[in-house]
């Protein structure tokens, strides 16, 4: 990964320091001025783009850069359009040997941002690809920007600091992609041999990203005391995004088959007609929930369309008569969901029927229970192997045509057998949809489960699509959870998916989200939270994992204190085989919680600090809430108002602090301008807490169910710490 980082940074500062007097400044004589309300784009003859406030001094500078191959340097561009217009800018750029057309249109709309739609033309007959990167850099009177806010994460292990401020050094800045890979990168910049590690969560044999930093939403800013920079992209697409002190960076690889005058100006991912958008402007407030909020969900609302969105308390086993205990517990804890991995599209059908024919399915269905079929979005299993197990009808080697192989045309390892994609052009997606549809009818089951992996950011060399040299995974997925979300919204039947990466654009697609992420470990339920909400579902936690004997402890660790980032905790996995007397104390602890975490999880994350104290707009719009933790060995004092970032509309309120385990207490009482006062707090280490601000009447059922003792033989089992 370190040829990709080292090359970034020379793309990122071609043009600019981190000095303000090399900073770019218009000339004077602007070929033309697009405006609107919010924001203008003046135009120099020599192509650059400056970005303004209306009236005043320009803030930014938008350019291009091309690059042909990874190692070499930046093209000569030459200018040979130039215009603007009242309906915006069109330019074309030429490389210096003419053989690739770079085409801009820069739309204005009343925003604090211009959107700038990019394509590129190939003038010979051979193929070809290029990197353009473009460039949005301060001009003097915005000077070197000394703050950050950029969502990313590394792999499963790490989500980085948000937002931030850079460590003072010249020049200092850091890259990720978003997307397909090899629409960031160039293939050489990865190494050809594809690396394998087990999901630390799940065990599952899966291929890991090959950048070293991948995006949790496609969007970042700079800036300063003076103002900032703002730079996010369409998600459809695929971008290779940098911060540094000198401004913000994103690229895109253009792909040119051997056809003159071929324009690569996007693709059908298997749902939508993708174009390569970037959005360019400032910052109205320097902070990460408004520009999550007012700038990248308001581009893309189209992602709120779609199935309606459910919300889901997951248990994996369905209850039998000689599990007394286990039945109560899930009960309690206000689960609504059953048999997730349990019933199986891979095993054999007889196994399914045995049960459906047993009465368990009906049993739990009349008990107000939701009982899907799950599948796996890429497994074939290989009955020689780990996946003897399985139905042989679904074995790999019946699937040839659909096998995704490495260079030497051997199939890709993965899970308990190898790699099928799943685009329905090919025989294994065609089996699997159905095999799952017909199970679903005949057995009258309330869905489909699709297992995702938290990446699906390469490609498959074995087969093209579009202008493509090969099949973007992403758009085999897409076309196949199109396919299942259509039959689903057709038939009556809900689509739950757990795990799509979040720059896989199927988070419209599904009626529910899961994740079996290990809560507040590596911080990933909350990449899953931020892209189920920027989609407006909830997003449902399975955990914890951690520990093959979890006890209650851990379930209050692992899953419940994720409330926290608004995810909907589940008792799920290793639940059944629980003691009585814990089953008793897990029920009890999810289910006196229950009320608070749907309230918090369907809630608009409203900001705050990611690590320490966040803040909600509850969905019914006359509630709000502060979840506050302590990740620290010491007690920590934190003053907090809701009206910092949450106002409430007039009517009678009481203001209680709720723990997990602890009874509530109820610390105020007043109209709605309890949002405005102030309350001091004590967050004991590796705890969490929440200021609940209710109407009178919601309180009183929520007091209720927070002050049931815990069961008289049960006790809460003593944790581990909460991990960082």
């Amino acid at each position: 990964m370190k040829i990709i980082y080292v090359w970034f940074v020379c793309i990122l500062l071609w043009g600019s320091t981190s000095g303000g007097t090399d900073f770019p400044a218009p000339d004077g004589k602007a070929a033309g001025v697009v405006s609107s309300t919010r924001i203008e784009a003046h135009l120099q003859p020599d192509g650059r783009i400056f970005l303004a406030r209306p009236g005043e001094t320009p803030f930014g500078s938008l350019s291009p850069v091309m690059q042909l191959s990874p190692d070499a340097e930046a093209e000569k561009l030459q200018l040979v359009a130039n215009a603007a217009t009242r309906q915006g800018i069109e330019q074309r750029w030429r490389d210096a040997g003419g053989r690739y057309e770079l085409q801009l249109s820069l739309a204005v709309p009343d925003q604090p941002w211009v959107k700038i739609t990019t394509a590129v033309k190939n003038l010979t007959a051979e193929a070809g690809r290029v990197r353009v990167v473009w460039q949005l850099v301060p001009t003097p009177e915005l000077g070197t920007l000394t703050d950050y806010i950029a969502f990313r994460k590394k792999w499963l292990k790490e989500v980085p600091t948000i937002a931030g401020t850079f460590a003072g050094a010249v020049r200092e800045s850091f890259n990720w992609t978003w997307g397909t890979d090899l629409f960031c990168c160039f293939a050489e910049e990865f190494g050809r041999e594809n690396v394998y590690e087990t999901d630390p969560i799940t065990g599952a044999m899966v291929l890991t990203p090959r950048s070293g930093e991948e995006g949790i939403l496609p969007l970042a800013a700079v800036g300063n005391e003076r103002g900032g920079l703002v730079l996010s992209g369409n998600p459809r697409a695929g971008f290779l995004f940098g911060a540094s002190t000198g401004g913000l960076s994103a690229g895109h690889i253009y792909y040119l088959p051997a056809e003159k005058e071929f324009v690569d100006g996007g693709f059908f991912d298997g749902d939508a007609e993708v174009t390569y958008d970037l959005y360019a402007g400032y910052p109205e407030r320097f902070d990460w929930a408004y520009l999550w909020k007012q700038y990248y969900c308001r581009q893309n609302e189209w992602l709120r369309s779609g199935p309606e969105p459910v919300t889901l308390v997951t248990a994996e086993e369905l209850p039998t008569p000689a599990q007394p205990a286990y039945a109560a517990a899930i009960e309690f804890a206000g689960v609504n969901n059953l048999g997730t991995g349990v019933l199986n599209m891979f095993n054999r059908e007889e196994q399914l029927a045995s049960v459906a024919q047993s009465g368990a399915i009906r049993a739990v269905q009349q008990a107000g229970y939701r009982v899907p079929l799950w599948t796996n979005i890429f497994m074939a299993p290989d009955l020689d192997g780990h996946g003897r197990h399985s139905d042989p009808a679904l074995d790999y080697r019946n699937f040839r045509d659909s096998w995704i192989v490495d260079s030497a045309g051997k199939p890709l390892p993965n899970w308990d057998g190898f790699m099928c994609t799943p685009s329905p052009r090919y025989s294994f997606a065609r089996f699997e949809f159905k095999r799952l549809t017909d199970w679903v009818l005949k057995y009258d089951l309330d869905g489909i489960f699709v297992d995702f992996y938290a990446t699906s950011t390469g490609v498959d060399e074995s087969r093209k699509y579009a202008h493509f040299p090969f099949y973007p995974l992403q758009v085999a997925m897409i076309e196949y959870t199109r396919l299942l979300s259509d039959w689903c919204v057709a038939n009556g039947k809900m689509l739950i998916l757990n795990c799509p990466h979040p720059s896989l654009m199927v988070w419209h697609l599904g009626n529910n989200f899961q994740g079996d992420t290990a809560g507040v470990t590596s911080r990933m339920a909350l990449v899953e939270k931020f892209a189920a909400a920027s989609a407006g579902r909830t997003h449902t936690l399975l955990g914890p994992l951690r520990n093959e004997n979890a006890g209650s402890g851990e379930w209050l660790y692992g899953s419940i204190n994720e409330i926290f980032n608004g995810n909907i905790p589940s008792p799920w996995r290793r639940l059944a085989g629980q003691p009585p007397e814990e089953l008793a104390v897990i029920g009890w602890l999810f289910g006196r919680n229950r009320n608070l975490a749907e309230a918090v999880g369907t809630a608009e994350l409203a900001g705050g600090d990611l690590d320490r104290k966040l803040w909600y707009a509850g969905r019914d719009g006359r509630s709000g809430f502060i979840t506050l933790r302590n990740l620290t060995p010491n007690v920590v004092q934190e003053t907090v108002k809701l009206a910092e970032r949450v106002t409430l509309p007039p009517g009678n309120y009481r203001v209680i602090l709720w723990d997990p385990v602890s009874p509530p207490v109820v610390l105020d009482s007043g109209d709605e301008t309890v949002a405005q006062r102030e309350y001091r707090l004590l967050i004991p280490p590796d705890r969490l807490k929440v200021l609940c601000f209710v109407e009178t009447d919601t309180a009183a059922g929520w007091l209720e169910s927070g002050r049931q003792p815990v069961p008289a033989f049960g006790k809460l089992a003593e944790p581990a710490k909460m991990p960082n």
